[in-house]
């Protein structure tokens, strides 16, 4: 994983705080007492704490942490970073495959459509889609924001998201919510397109695609043709 820049707001000695572009190798931090050097170092172990499986206890340290005194509440620290390293990205692609067949989100499109997910086609749907992922597919998910805020007796919120002026998708990471995204694949469906992934994808499908789709989810191709992945 590449750290590309840093983003605080209200964090110890920095009201707001931005480094960018940062050098993939080697970066140097110099300057006087006090101006916040170790700070940085104290952000990033933050960052550590947020995401532990002891995140709820660690966060205490950062009770008093606020700017200025203020409420630790107001804290925010965000790294945009991204999975440069084969294993990495091969790992995000079979998470990103476990999401996409989500079979609650799957199996309310078949209510929507009036027609009943057979278990063969899951399963197909499942092997096909995990064969279909490939890093190149899911570039812009390689590459985003990850955010963390302070939330009081709570600890840390995180979340993993789009960069500004990037496609949009944002996973929650504290409560592992739904990985919603924005998809837009043909100029003739919506422009307009947040949902769960599922969802989101089936919604940007041509309608030619989505009654392959169907066809392929309720048994009716037995042999489980899918529309070519976006």
């Amino acid at each position: 994983m590449q750290i590309d820049a840093i983003h605080l707001d209200h964090f110890l000695s920095f009201d707001t705080f931005v480094w960018e572009g940062l050098d993939p190798h080697l970066n140097a931090i110099v300057g006087p007492n006090g101006v916040g050097k170790t700070n940085l170092f104290r952000a990033l172990r933050a960052v550590y704490d947020a995401l532990s499986p002891e995140g709820a206890q660690a966060s205490a340290r950062w009770a008093a942490a606020g700017h200025q005194g203020a409420n630790a509440n107001a804290i925010t620290i965000a790294l945009d970073i991204q999975f440069t390293t084969a294993w990495e990205q091969r790992l995000l692609c079979v998470f990103f495959a476990s999401v996409l067949c989500d079979q609650q989100e799957i199996q309310k499109v078949g209510t929507v459509m009036q027609r009943s997910v057979d278990h063969d086609g899951l399963k197909r749907f499942d092997a096909w889609v995990l064969e279909q992922v490939r890093p190149e597919d899911i570039a812009w998910f390689l590459r985003g924001r990850l955010v963390m805020t302070h939330a009081g007796r709570s600890g840390w919120q995180c979340r993993y998201e789009a960069r500004p002026g990037e496609p949009g998708f944002r996973l929650d990471l504290t409560n592992w919510g739904t990985l919603l995204g924005h998809a837009e694949h043909h100029q003739e469906t919506a422009t307009q397109n947040w949902g769960a992934l599922f969802g989101a994808w089936y919604n940007s499908l041509t309608e030619q695609e989505r009654d392959q789709l169907n066809n392929g989810l309720t048994g009716v191709t037995p042999e489980g043709e899918f529309p070519v992945f976006h």
